[in-house]
């Protein structure tokens, strides 16, 4: 029997950190703007992938000057 490799389907603040190398105080901060949703469980944020990658692809493409 093979293991299968799932995507993840939501993450923490700390495990959207660490799969896009962007801060957490810069996540943190998106989510308290309403620039990235966050659903709650408790009072711990989760993050949906597809949120996450939206606001990434929303970032600037190009250096502020």
């Amino acid at each position: 029997m093979t293991a299968l490799a799932l995507a993840a389907l939501a993450y923490s603040v700390a495990g959207a950190t660490k799969a896009t190398s962007i801060g957490e105080t810069r996540i943190k901060e998106a989510i308290s703007k309403g620039d990235l949703v966050a659903h709650y469980n408790g009072n711990r944020p989760v993050i949906l992938a597809a949120d996450l990658a939206s606001w990434i692809e929303s970032l600037p493409t190009e250096r502020a000057s």
